[in-house]
């Protein structure tokens, strides 16, 4: 069995056994939290002069919402330094910069100072100094003599228990090969996409894998890759589009990830969680395998600026596998990441990020001997403040890894993979990460598919069922998805899918994710609007709930969003409008003719009354509204009635005529009413029962009039 080396990928996160809020609290005055910026009047965090001078990218990060001209001034005063301005980004008001003077940091400091520009945090990236002949250095361009790519460094979060064997090939049946596919069917994936395939409108997606570059010649994934959307970021965080930047050089872990979540489904290699969502490879990690705060930010801006849905988020942003935003030398680049991930989300990105692999407990973090890991580590090293970033940044959905007891075996319940860091508190969900089948760059490792394993193979899991929610919810923000992906998971089968920990190692999160649960329960249904009615051909709408109606008249209803297909019934009148091509912010009526009248006389033969009864009948408009989902078990159909009452159409009753004593008519011979007259009258009165009603008091009055009149003049 030949092992070849893949990232480290993923560590994870949470303050010392509280919630992210109380633990911002305790973190003092002068703290970056995750939550909120640096005050405008607080002093700013400037970095250590270094020991020496040497090629060093540094975060800049001015008082969130500086106007962009400010920041364009203060890229003038580092310019002014000799420093090289590598991007800005008005819209966290940081930007990135790179100098060779050890003193930087405070020469610049005091540079703004003395400009009266604000100044939030400034310092390295790295601890690592940039070789004068790496293709990063830009600051001293005589000094590059050669371009060679750098291998994967055994320092860098790559190398370390993250495993890939590429023999033991299960064979090119993934829908049914438990080998192969066991992660996928674990989600009930497969079940899924049959009825995407078949029975659901799905929105389109775009999933954005940050990672160490994507295989775009790939059978699995050459169809799946949006080029016009992929860009390579690992070179001082500056966007390159050429499809070559992003492509993989030392690592398939990118393309291993891309195909779990996207994988191809045309009946050989492997399926993805969401086969019929479009992958943009995000490259962020460079040559030797790191991945810097100016990389991921850029990663993460892009992400927002072309509207990714979601993004994947194997790894922890290097060197620091826990970055303490009170130290001067971590406090620039924790926030540079930190604002790009909130600003993402503020976009309407769902950051999916991977646990970790050092068996943790991220509730409970103490000491941390192996970071930096691009120089010395520094051993015993205080992180009870620290932050894993992105995944322990707000909002982002951390998933542990989970295995089965047997890989041959049964498949439930799975329990936590040894390795995946654990923790109550922080854990969102668990995903599939043992020995999970894919497709890997046969130029790097000599095969098109091979085995991994590492919370890195779980966050793509998780990654594919939040492309399928975004899919069916095409509206959601991060938080809705969230929400969404933690329900279906606790009611999962919770506990017969996840094993209790006999150790206290909580890792279950809210459960296992549920790609089936996402196409099939909580569905957007379409909205019924109010049923109305008309007697006047249209000309006016009025409400029908409630409303007593007589006469001929029309019923509408108006339903809007997911909508496919709309039946409105009223007595034996039945309207069926059919969507030809059905969306999710759909508007469709229907409308059908009625005799109110009818419905009444119908009613009353119905139930034997007699012909003479004038007493009005309740009536019902019935609507059923079908969503996009087709599959008879979706929830995403809805009904609603709406009660009236059907008078009977009545005559006008004329006035009584004024008699003389002898019995004479004494009206004008123009106010006698002929039963034509009185026939044509009645036609022309109005359908409602109030108006038939005013007619009838109003007759009532006149006849009394008549009969008032009839007395006076027998007194005279």
């Amino acid at each position: 069995m030949r092992l070849s080396t893949a990232y480290r990928y993923a560590r994870s996160w949470a303050a010392a056994g509280i919630t992210t809020a109380a633990a911002l609290s305790m973190l003092g005055a002068a703290m970056l939290s995750p939550n909120t910026a640096v005050a405008e009047d607080q002093d700013p965090i400037v970095s250590a002069v270094e020991a020496t001078d040497g090629i060093r990218n540094f975060a800049v990060n001015l008082p969130e919402g500086t106007a962009s001209d400010v920041l364009d001034a203060a890229a003038s005063e580092a310019e002014g330094l000799g420093a090289v301005v590598l991007i800005k980004y008005p819209q966290l008001s940081t930007m990135f910069v790179q100098s060779d003077s050890a003193s930087f940091a405070q020469d610049f400091a005091d540079a703004l100072a003395t400009a009266g520009i604000p100044l939030a945090s400034v310092g390295p990236t790295r601890t690592a100094v940039i070789d004068r002949n790496d293709k990063e250095n830009v600051v001293d361009p005589s000094g590059i003599s050669t371009m060679s790519v750098t291998q994967l460094s055994e320092k860098s979060q790559f190398y370390k228990e993250e495993q890939l064997w590429a023999d033991d090939d299960p064979g090119n049946d993934p829908d049914t090969s438990e080998t192969g596919a066991w992660g996928v069917l674990a989600l009930q994936a497969d079940k899924a996409r049959e009825i995407t395939e078949n029975d659901v409108t799905l929105a389109p997606v775009t999933v954005g894998v940050i990672d160490a570059g994507v295989d775009s010649s790939h059978p699995d994934l050459a169809a799946q890759i949006d080029k016009s959307q992929s860009v390579s970021c690992a070179v001082n965080g500056v966007p390159d589009t050429s499809e070559a930047a992003w492509q993989p050089t030392t690592s398939s872990h990118g393309t291993h990830v891309a195909a779990t979540i996207a994988g191809a489904h045309d009946g050989a290699g492997v399926d993805g969680v969401a086969p019929y969502v479009k992958i943009a490879a995000v490259k962020a990690g460079n040559d030797a395998g790191f991945l810097y705060p100016e990389y991921v930010t850029c990663g993460m801006v892009w992400s927002a600026e072309h509207h990714f849905d979601v993004t994947n988020n194997s790894y922890y942003v290097d060197p620091w596998e826990y970055w303490v935003p009170t130290d001067p030398s971590q406090a620039a680049g924790y926030e540079a990441v930190r604002r790009s991930v909130e600003y993402a989300t503020e976009q309407g990105v769902t950051t999916v990020a991977a646990a970790g692999n050092s068996n943790t407990d991220l509730d409970n973090l103490t000491t941390d001997s192996g970071s930096p890991n691009d120089t010395s580590a520094i051993p015993n090293r205080d992180v009870h403040d620290g932050f894993n970033i992105p995944t322990m940044l707000p909002g982002v959905v951390t998933v542990s890894a989970v295995g089965k007891q047997d890989f041959y075996g049964d498949m439930f319940p799975l329990r936590r993979s040894s390795f995946s860091n654990y923790g109550k508190n922080t854990i969102d969900v668990a995903a599939p990460g043992e020995y999970i089948w894919s497709a890997v760059d046969p130029d790097i490792d000599g095969e098109n598919y091979g085995y991994m394993s590492g919370t890195s193979m779980a966050s793509p899991h998780a990654a594919g069922v939040a492309a399928l929610i975004k899919g069916i919810h095409p509206d959601y923000t991060p938080e809705q998805v969230l929400a969404l992906m933690k329900k279906q998971a606790s009611e999962n089968d919770y506990a017969n899918k996840l094993a209790a920990p006999t150790d206290g190692k909580e890792y279950r999160g809210a459960g296992l994710v549920d790609a089936l649960a996402v196409v099939t329960e909580d569905q957007p249904q379409p909205v019924i609007g109010s049923v109305e009615y008309s007697t006047d051909d249209g000309a006016t709408w009025n409400a029908l709930e409630g409303a007593t109606v007589s006469g001929k008249g029309k019923v509408r209803v108006n339903v809007t969003g997911p909508v496919s297909q709309v039946t409105l019934t009223v007595g034996g009148e039945t309207a069926l409008q059919v969507v030809d091509e059905p969306s999710f912010d759909g508007s469709v009526s229907a409308e059908v003719d009625v005799d109110f009248s009818a419905l009444d006389a119908t009613a009353k033969t119905a139930s034997a009354k007699s012909t003479a009864d004038a007493s009005d009948t309740a009536a019902v408009a019935k609507v059923s509204a079908n969503g996009l989902n087709s599959y008879e078990g979706a929830d995403d159909d809805v009904a609603s009635e709406t009660s009236f009452t059907a008078a009977p159409a009545q005559a006008v009753v004329p006035p009584e005529p004024d008699v003389d004593e002898g019995g004479e008519n004494t009206d004008n011979d123009d106010s006698t009413v002929s039963a034509d007259d009185e026939n044509a009258d009645a036609d022309a009165m109005p359908a409602t029962g109030s108006a038939v009603g005013g007619v009838a008091v109003v007759a009532m009055l006149l006849t009394l009039g008549g009969v008032t009149a009839l007395r006076l003049r027998r007194r005279d």
